[in-house]
């Protein structure tokens, strides 16, 4: 059997690991961006989610002052009968 001398082997063993590692390289590049922008879209979506409940909020303090004003005037006006009537 021929022996081949181990510098023949050597370049493609080694060109191919290079290879190998560029492309994990790679692959690790863009396997963080798309994380990054998943990130990002997340963050966009929670502010968005944020300033709609910051919207709910005043509507329901709105409507909470407006039923006090309601209450206020409905209890007004049942001190006034209960009055007349005693």
């Amino acid at each position: 059997m021929h022996s081949l001398p181990p510098a023949i082997y050597a370049p493609p063993a080694k060109t191919f690991l290079v290879s190998r590692r560029e492309q994990s390289l790679r692959l690790a590049q863009v396997a963080a961006q798309n994380c990054r922008k998943r990130k990002i879209e997340t963050i966009t979506h929670m502010e968005e989610d944020v300033e709609a409940l910051r919207t709910k909020k005043e509507s329901l303090l709105d409507e909470q002052r407006s039923l006090e004003t309601s209450k206020e005037e409905i209890q007004s006006k049942y001190n006034a009968l209960y009055r007349q009537v005693t």
